[in-house]
């Protein structure tokens, strides 16, 4: 009788657990993305406005797929993220993860990758925005305010969107919000990396549709 009270009593006690768990993920996540706020802010002053620079978004490349690395996919150096590492704006590497993610990319993958840097990937769990627009090529300048979006969850594959009913967006303003309801954005997002750059240009529709949510 006690023991099936027991299990009665775990099984009532245990989804509210988890709901609390990510909850605490969340509010902990969103305090990440806005950590890579000020650095982005503290980078643009100092750069003329500008955002740091992304290879994966240049004309000759076009994979903003790529956008969640911190090391360039063409030459293997620092690159968008990497470069707030490297200069020092943002050298806490676990502003970079979200402790909701569950797919290939967790921070202790990569943690030594950060401070030993031999130029192979390294995957945040975050997607930045870029210094450019992903569809017109025209630089990107926080003036616009919350109306620029400069970060969500990981949008490489399904299992890099960290919180599957939502999303934390750090928008141009320094502020995250949160984005509900946000299945249409992971329905579009591929299983497994992409190859080809048809696929790649699926994603300056998805950033649009991010944008839209924001």
């Amino acid at each position: 009788m006690v023991l099936g009270v027991a299990v009665l009593l775990t099984g009532m006690l245990l989804p509210a657990m988890s709901q609390l768990r990510e909850s605490a993920h969340r509010i902990v996540c969103s305090s990440n993305q806005r950590q890579l706020g000020q650095a982005l802010f503290m980078y643009a002053h100092d750069h003329r406005d500008t955002l740091p620079k992304s290879q994966a978004l240049t004309e000759e490349v076009r994979r903003p797929q790529e956008l969640m690395s911190a090391v360039s996919p063409v030459t293997g150096e620092w690159d968008g993220w990497g470069i707030l590492f490297r200069d020092q704006y943002c050298a806490a590497v676990e502003c970079y993860y979200c402790p909701s993610h569950l797919g290939e990319h967790p921070i202790e993958r990569y943690y030594e990758s950060w401070y030993f840097f031999d130029g192979e990937p390294i995957y945040t769990n975050f997607h930045y925005s870029g210094n450019i627009e992903w569809q017109t090529g025209d630089p990107r300048y926080l003036h616009r305010g919350e109306k620029l979006v400069l970060a969500t969850d990981g949008l490489r594959t399904a299992s890099d969107f960290n919180h599957v009913t939502g999303m934390n967006a750090l928008h141009g303003d320094g502020a995250v919000r949160w984005v509900e309801d946000a299945e249409e954005i992971l329905s579009l997002l591929p299983n497994g990396p992409i190859a080809t750059s048809e696929e790649a240009k699926r994603y300056a529709e998805l950033w649009s549709l991010v944008e839209v949510r924001r």
